[in-house]
């Protein structure tokens, strides 16, 4: 049997107490699982040792700004940059955490603007009320912020370029890999 729950660690939950075989869960909550990281770090919801079977394709997914933002590449995010934040998913924020480390800016002088809905998340920023937000290219509301007359603008996590804040970055995201976006805007 197979359980499914829109909070992942309710899912790891069931797992670990033998309710459910297996559950969805994305690498990154996995990763919090198995580290006792967050939310995860009870009795109850983890770590505990698990088996994962990835039953998805490659996703891409980034970080993006608006086409004519000031904010060129990730070393002009800055202390006060204001960052979409999705309290309810974990995982969205986990993202902007190991971003926020590859770039050395502490999460604290981040100015975290708070949505219900990853579209919302999306629309601040083209709204202008946010300046970046982390987006799948193959969303229907990235495809919606792309027909804007700014358009967006997707910020190079770039491996060679830089390998320490690579290293940095997966200290804090150990289970996201980095690659081209080959698909969507």
């Amino acid at each position: 049997m197979a359980t499914s729950d829109e909070n992942a660690s309710n899912c790891f939950k069931n797992v670990k107490a033998g309710r459910f075989h297996y559950t969805t869960g994305a690498r990154v909550e996995t990763s919090q699982m198995i580290m006792a990281d967050g939310e995860y770090a009870d009795r109850d919801g983890g770590p505990f040792p698990a088996c994962a079977v990835w039953g998805q394709s490659k996703n891409n997914a980034g970080f993006f700004v608006l086409g004519d933002s000031p904010i060129k590449d990730i070393y002009d995010i800055k202390p006060g940059t204001r960052i979409a934040s999705l309290p309810g998913n974990p995982a969205s924020r986990n993202m902007v955490d190991a971003l926020l480390a590859w770039t050395k800016v502490d999460p604290k002088d981040i100015d975290w603007v708070e949505h219900n809905s990853y579209s919302d998340t999306i629309r601040s920023v083209m709204a202008g009320k946010t300046d970046l937000a982390f987006a799948m290219p193959l969303s229907p509301a990235t495809y919606e912020a792309e027909k804007q007359p700014a358009g967006i603008r997707w910020l190079e996590l770039n491996a060679d370029k830089d390998p320490e804040g690579a290293r940095r970055f997966h200290e804090v995201n150990p289970l996201e890999g980095l690659g081209l976006m080959f698909t969507g805007v």
